[in-house]
């Protein structure tokens, strides 16, 4: 059996596998940091155990008669609840079943079709989602939909749908001396009581026509394309400062939109928009499940994901970020002469 051990600032993920050779693109991808002095959140271990479906040490997954949905889903498949587990199932491209143990912290999965085709699919398509997307706010951190940097006393959360530009717009921002914490997917914590993103640990995920813009990317390309068309680029070797090392609260959110403009257009939005669209972004939220039984995790998961993305939009100075491709050079000294929050005349 393999095992492999990767530190997300304070939870340890242990991946243990008898079917899949992870390690080496999991070294190339992910970069190890321990941020545990930051957070207001203990240490803690969550355990992968994950094989093929057709092999002889795949898991007798049996979800109980009495599961009920759990109002969300995991890696596309429909999610279900019962004694203190998480059970899923999904047919198609990309066939899994899973079981997650709250009290044990385990999760357990069967892997299938076109998973035996690339390690990176197993990343890109069942571990980071899953992690992520769901499991990491039981203990204490919590991904968003967007991208995040830093530089000096300004942190900035771009947001927007699928090619508004956040890839261009990050990698803009970084020839401007900007700081990654992450292009799609940042980890947030609650550190001395504030809301503040920390690196998401993980790859650069760009099309092809960003690859065109900033051909510097090509040598760190790792793989071929992911479900969504875009090349996984490892930062192991890209330009980074100190940034990313630790918490960081978010000072202004830019919502972009790509247009054909002469200009760049600044406008201003109000914070029950900021929080509007994190929630919409997929917060799962737990309401109260249709039987007696009602784990008391879900009451702090969901106070956790609402306070935290309450405080994020509380901090913040939001806007409309309305540009063009060409105006991506001089948008790293726009955004640096936003005014701070609290600092508005």
């Amino acid at each position: 059996m393999t095992n492999i051990e990767i530190l997300l600032h304070f939870v340890r993920l242990r991946i243990q596998t008898h079917s899949f050779d992870l390690r080496d693109v999991l070294e190339e991808l992910y970069q190890p940091h321990d941020a545990r002095e930051f957070c207001d959140a203990n240490e803690t271990t969550l355990t992968l155990c994950l094989e093929r479906e057709d092999s002889a040490d795949a898991f007798d997954i049996v979800m109980p008669g009495d599961a009920v949905y759990a109002e969300t889903n995991l890696c596309a498949a429909d999610c279900y609840y019962s004694g203190g587990r998480f059970y899923g199932a999904k047919d198609g491209d990309f066939r899994l079943s899973f079981v997650y143990d709250i009290a044990d912290r385990t999760v357990r999965a069967n892997l299938g079709s076109r998973f035996y085709e690339s390690d990176q699919w197993v990343i890109a398509n069942f571990i980071r989602p899953f992690f992520q997307s769901f499991l990491l706010p039981f203990y204490g951190l919590r991904n968003l939909h967007g991208a995040v940097l830093t530089k000096g006393d300004r942190t900035v959360f771009l947001a927007g749908v699928g090619g508004a530009g956040k890839s261009t717009t990050t990698l803009g921002l970084m020839r401007g001396g900007w700081d990654l914490l992450s292009d799609d997917g940042p980890l947030f914590v609650f550190s001395g009581g504030r809301a503040a993103a920390l690196s998401s640990l993980d790859y650069l995920h760009v099309t092809e026509g960003t690859l065109a813009m900033f051909p510097e990317l090509a040598p760190h390309v790792v793989g071929g394309r992911d479900y969504r068309q875009k090349f996984a680029v490892s930062r192991k070797n890209l330009p980074h400062g100190a940034g990313p090392d630790r918490p960081q609260p978010v000072t202004h959110y830019l919502r972009l939109t790509r247009a054909t403009v002469e200009t760049p257009q600044f406008i201003p939005i109000g914070r029950p928009e900021i929080t509007r669209d994190l929630l919409n972004e997929g917060a799962v939220v737990f309401r109260r499940l249709p039987h007696d039984e009602y784990h008391p995790s879900f009451t702090a998961y969901s106070r956790f994901v609402l306070d935290l993305i309450s405080d994020v939009a509380r901090g913040a100075n939001g806007y409309d970020l309305i540009f063009a491709n060409h105006h991506l050079s001089e948008l790293p000294s726009l955004v640096e002469a936003l005014p701070l929050p609290g600092s508005e005349v």
